[in-house]
Order: C-alpha cells, then structure tokens, then sequence
C-alpha cells in the first residue's frame, strides 16, 4: 500500500513538499536558478548592467539602471539577435521579480529610459518566500479613534 503524506518530510537532509518532490528539483525551481544565473551575470560589477545614482531634480535615485540599458547588455553578452527578444527576456526576468521598475508597480521591462532596481536576492522566488501582512508596509494599517 502506498500513503501519500501532505506534511512536509525530510528526504537525504532536504525538506520536501509533502508529496515527496524536492523542492529543488520541481521544473519552477529550475527555471529560477537558470533566471537567477542571468540575473548575477547581469549584476557584475565590471561586465553586467551599468548601476549607477541618478540626480533628480532636488534629489538622489541610488543603485538604478534604465530598460535601454539592459536590453543593450542583453544583445551584447547573449545570445539573442533580436531586441524583441532581448525585450521579452527582460519582461519575464522582471515579471518574476528579479528587477522591478521604480516609479511604477507594475512589473515589466520597457526598452526606454525607465528606472529599474535589482531585487534583494532574499525576495527571489527560488527562495520560496511568502509575504506576511507586515512585509506590505505599515502604509495598509487602520486605526480607529473615538471620537466622542
């Protein structure tokens, strides 16, 4: 007889998903570690994406790079002919959250002057992490008063 178990397990010192899959070895996981391989080639400090800290009117923007910029290390260091393609790529590396825009929440890449950031390596999606209602800022918070 074969007992399917939905609690998580141990399996050679590595958790489980509770049905006996590896987390690492789920075809999602691969794909974030292929992404995130891309993502570090892209943050290297002599070959990658150019960070920089932009002046804006009456104040700093740190550690921002623009769209054209990584669509041009793209055509530069990949193999990819294409600035379709090269966009497209950009799209779903920042869609996962690997880099998101700064003045905008939705997550996409656009081959323009947009400011982008990379994410904290902590935030990846191969980590697994799931939000708590605090990690959304206390901005969402409510509070009641009496005002009688």
């Amino acid at each position: 007889t074969t007992v399917l178990t939905t609690a998580p397990t141990i399996k050679n010192g590595q958790s489980t998903t509770g049905i006996g899959v590896i987390p690492e070895e789920t075809p999602n996981h691969i794909v974030y570690k292929k992404m995130e391989a891309l993502v570090e080639r892209m943050q290297d400090e002599e070959r990658g994406v150019p960070v920089r800290t932009v002046k804006s009117f009456m104040s700093k923007i740190p550690s921002v790079f623009t769209g054209i910029e990584v669509i041009a290390w793209m055509l530069r260091n990949l193999d990819i002919e294409d600035t379709a393609e090269a966009l497209h790529l950009a799209h779903l590396t920042s869609a996962h959250g690997y880099f998101f825009p700064i003045d905008d929440h939705v997550l996409t890449a656009k081959n323009d002057n947009t400011f982008y950031r990379f994410q904290t390596p902590y935030f990846w999606p191969s980590n697994c992490w799931e939000p708590e209602n605090t990690d959304y800022g206390e901005g969402n918070a409510t509070t009641t008063t009496d005002l009688n």
